[in-house]
């Protein structure tokens, strides 16, 4: 399809998910939910290559995962993203408010609040959460409980879909810092007291990155997260919010300082990028089906890297050494 397709595509698109979302708005829970399954139900139907993309991913890290199994599953992963998207067109201000009493295990979330209001002086934390869960929910309920972050995100290649996310944002109060604004803006933001959310669990061969294990495979992550907390001298904090039956539940990793007895900046970096990849995957494989499994997580191999951008690549292996590969420039 064309790009003029597209945008032509999205800008029809965009005034039908408004209204679609005003409607929304005026269901009640069960019904939203039963919308985004049936939404996902026909997704799996129709969308054969992110279908078998997510199988590939499962047969390669469940191998013990019978085809019957990995239908069913991913079918149940299709149907929860379709769930968020229901979720984010139906909340917004007093009724994203009124999600805490379905929030299991919120001394969690509010300790976390807590860490995003910090006194003077103190940098905000640099947030990894991930495609995982409600990921927009979670940030709607920090924004307005309190907490002090933006998110750090990638510009969409659809501007009638980016008009449409950043509207359903600012009904949750939160705040958005996008990846063209100069670099010295996000070190600003965190040493100011304000916290930095990335979702940093893709594959994105054009942010510096380093290999580093994942479901036991090496899986291209950028370092921008472990690098904001070495420079901001901060920590990284990890919440989620998944989904519990009707509910929701909390879920807290770390917070993960870096390791001030590294000497070396960049093995710092690169370790700590390892320590929230563990933390992530011991999340996930609590609730495997809440995240996703149809993007192309293991794309990139190191050779892959080096032919496309000669650079040095610079893997952690299992065993904890940190192994150089050289790129055409070195």
């Amino acid at each position: 399809m064309s790009r003029w397709l597209r945008r032509i595509r999205w800008a029809a698109a965009s005034p039908v998910l408004r209204c679609v979302g005003m409607a929304v708005r005026l269901l009640p829970w069960r019904c939203v939910r039963g919308i985004g399954r049936a939404i996902g139900t026909l997704a799996w139907l129709l969308l054969g290559t992110p279908r078998r993309r997510a199988d590939e991913n499962l047969c390669a890290v469940f191998p013990e995962m019978d085809a019957r199994a990995r239908r069913a599953f991913t079918r149940r992963s299709f149907g929860h993203f379709a769930c968020v998207g229901a979720e984010c067109l139906a909340c917004g201000g007093a009724r994203t408010d009124a999600l805490w009493p379905r929030v299991h295990e919120p001394e969690a979330l509010r300790r976390f609040v807590a860490r995003c209001q910090p006194p003077d002086g103190v940098p905000g934390p640099v947030i990894v959460t991930a495609h995982f869960g409600n990921w927009e929910l979670l940030g709607g309920l920090v924004s307005r409980t309190g907490g002090r972050f933006c998110t750090f995100a990638r510009r969409m290649k659809h501007p009638e879909l980016e008009r449409l996310v950043d509207a359903l944002r600012r009904d949750n109060s939160m705040r958005v810092l996008y990846t063209d604004a100069p670099p010295t803006t996000v070190l600003r933001t965190l040493r100011d007291g304000t916290g930095v959310s990335i979702l940093p669990d893709q594959d994105i061969t054009e942010l510096e990155g380093v290999f580093v294990p994942f479901f036991g495979r090496p899986a291209w992550t950028p370092l921008a997260p472990a690098r904001l907390a070495v420079l901001a001298k901060t920590d990284i904090w990890m919440p989620f919010l998944v989904r519990d039956g009707m509910d929701f539940r909390a879920v807290l990793e770390g917070p993960f300082e870096p390791d001030a007895t590294i000497h070396d900046k960049t093995e710092r970096m690169i370790r700590l990028t390892g320590v929230w990849t563990r933390a992530l995957e011991n999340a996930i494989r609590r609730f495997p089906e809440q995240w996703c499994w149809m993007h192309p997580r293991w794309r990139n191999t190191p050779d892959r890297i080096i032919r496309r951008t000669g650079q040095t690549v610079r893997e952690l292996c299992p065993d904890g050494t940190i192994c150089v590969h050289e790129g055409a420039s070195a």
